[in-house]
């Protein structure tokens, strides 16, 4: 009996050790380490994941990754027309401490992420046109001055936006949330499919679309308020 229960464990153990090894995994190691990436120049930045990325407006490019040593380099940094992609291989990380990017842009036109991770401006952003995307769980918080900002949210992301624009434009799909009550905007454009939420600071044209229970709460005294509600959806001046 305890031959068989001996052999039983092993033959267990060995199936395992092929199971693990079949699903590539990544054993990281526990120290933290720093490198920086040479790239060519873009002016967007897209990530795919769980890190977080930190951007910050300055005259000089720069990438930085931080990560524990056994993945960092698998941490693939590509620019692709003029867009940065941070992305991992396809395997499966064990590490549960943060992977940071840390990005200094000259331009930034446009910032992305797929996944659970964050994107946090270390400085305020001055740009013409931006464009912000979640698709996924992830967080945006920025402090932006800009023409015009383009926003959207796919999935239970959330964006916080302060800073001022004369366009903000934004949909939401799904049980995302916008906080733009310290962003002031001149014209706003929304358009809510599904549950999400949105605050905004408006002065002079808001426009509304919501299918669905969404809700949209804005301060401001604007001279136009166009709504189409479709659904228990509500609008609310605060």
């Amino acid at each position: 009996m305890k031959t068989f229960l001996t052999t039983e464990k092993f033959s267990f153990a060995a199936a395992l050790l092929v199971m693990l090894t079949s699903c590539n995994f990544v054993v990281a190691q526990r120290g933290i380490t720093s490198e920086e990436r040479t790239v060519s120049t873009f002016k967007a930045v897209v990530t795919k994941g769980s890190e977080d990325l930190y951007v910050t407006q300055g005259n000089e490019q720069k990438v930085r990754i931080e990560a524990e040593e056994g993945i960092i380099k698998d941490i693939e940094t590509n620019v692709r027309n003029g867009v940065l992609y941070v992305e991992h291989e396809d395997r499966y990380f064990t590490s549960h401490k943060k992977i940071k990017v840390y990005v200094t842009m000259k331009e930034i036109a446009g910032l992305k992420l797929s996944g659970s991770g964050s994107i946090v401006g270390e400085t305020p952003i001055k740009t013409n046109e931006l464009e912000l995307g979640i698709s996924g769980s992830g967080d945006i918080t920025l402090d932006v001055t800009a023409t015009e900002i383009n926003s959207g949210i796919s999935g239970s992301g959330n964006i916080d936006l302060s800073g001022k624009t004369s366009d903000h434009n934004f949909k939401i799909s799904g049980s995302g949330k916008i906080n733009a009550m310290d962003l002031s905007a001149e014209n706003c454009t929304i358009q809510i499919s599904g549950a999400g939420d949105a605050k905004v600071n408006v002065s002079k044209q808001l426009d509304v679309k919501i299918s669905g229970s969404g809700s949209i709460r804005y301060a401001g005294n604007p001279d136009k308020v166009n709504t189409n509600v479709s659904g228990s959806g509500s609008v609310q001046k605060m």
